[in-house]
């Protein structure tokens, strides 16, 4: 009992180093020349009670139709600057990067890594998102994936409800990021992988073939997950407006925005 009381308390000190390493790593300074605009823009929600739908501040397109699909992050954003001043944001995005390090290797644990290999995973993870480490809401698709996953490993686990938290997470994405269809695909390329793997029971088999028992608990928490993204200022333009990143009037974006390029491994941290 006193062994088992023990390994408790260390898991538990692994988990508070890990938080710890990432908000350190997460807090240095402020560099993102779109923090203006996100923090402007939160200013002028909170302010003046109301989602914009038209550009307030371009001098060459003034009243330009404005999809502010990054409202709630930036609403978070102005709150944290009102309370604290920079130190604030400093503290929102040294949070936002303990939070990731603290779901991975938490996540680590759940999938069978030792404790110190999942801190020695957690420290790693914070170094090699030192490139992205920044106040603008790109920091929270790192957090939704990583909920998710830990959704789909309780799944995994025999908790199937878990799933209907799908749901939740998305509404709270599609209002603050437009990364969120990557959690859909990721989601259903989970179901995939799990609904087409050989049956444990017959080693005999050669192919694998599609287990609709496996498939059929995750069907209704993704169709869920996908209805529920209408629910954003924009509605049905709202959840559209990441595929003109690859196919619409913003595809021009995608050959000189970082997040669209590959990565570099000349560099360090990519490595």
């Amino acid at each position: 009992m006193r062994m088992r009381k023990g390994l408790v308390h260390l898991r538990w000190l692994v988990f508070a180093t890990a938080f710890y390493v990432g908000f350190a790593s997460g807090a240095g300074k402020l560099w993102s020349e779109d923090l203006w605009w996100h923090l402007q823009t939160g200013r002028l929600i909170v302010t003046e009670q109301a989602i914009p739908d038209a550009d307030p501040f371009s001098y060459t397109r003034p009243g330009a139709p404005w999809i502010a699909h990054e409202w709630g992050y930036e609403v978070l954003l102005y709150l944290a600057y009102a309370a604290a001043g920079w130190a604030g944001i400093i503290c929102l995005q040294a949070l936002m990067v303990g939070v990731t390090t603290l779901l991975a290797a938490h996540l680590a644990i759940r999938w069978g890594a030792g404790l110190i290999p999942a801190l020695v995973a957690a420290i790693v993870l914070s170094y090699a998102v030192g490139p992205w480490v920044n106040a603008r809401p790109q920091m929270l698709d790192m957090i939704g994936v990583l909920v998710i996953l830990h959704l789909l490993t309780s799944y995994q686990e025999g908790r199937p409800r878990t799933l209907w938290w799908l749901p939740l997470v998305f509404l709270l994405w599609v209002n603050t990021h437009g990364a969120f269809p990557a959690g859909w695909v990721l989601v259903a390329f989970y179901g995939l992988c799990r609904g087409l793997q050989s049956p444990s029971d017959d080693s005999r088999r050669r192919f694998f073939q599609l287990q609709p028992s496996v498939i059929k608990p995750l069907l209704l928490p993704l169709l869920a997950s996908v209805l529920v993204t209408i629910i954003n200022p924009n509605l049905l333009e709202g959840v559209l407006y990441p595929i003109t990143y690859l196919i619409g009037e913003n595809a021009y974006y995608s050959g000189i925005v970082l997040e669209f390029t590959s990565p570099d491994f000349h560099q360090p941290a990519f490595l």
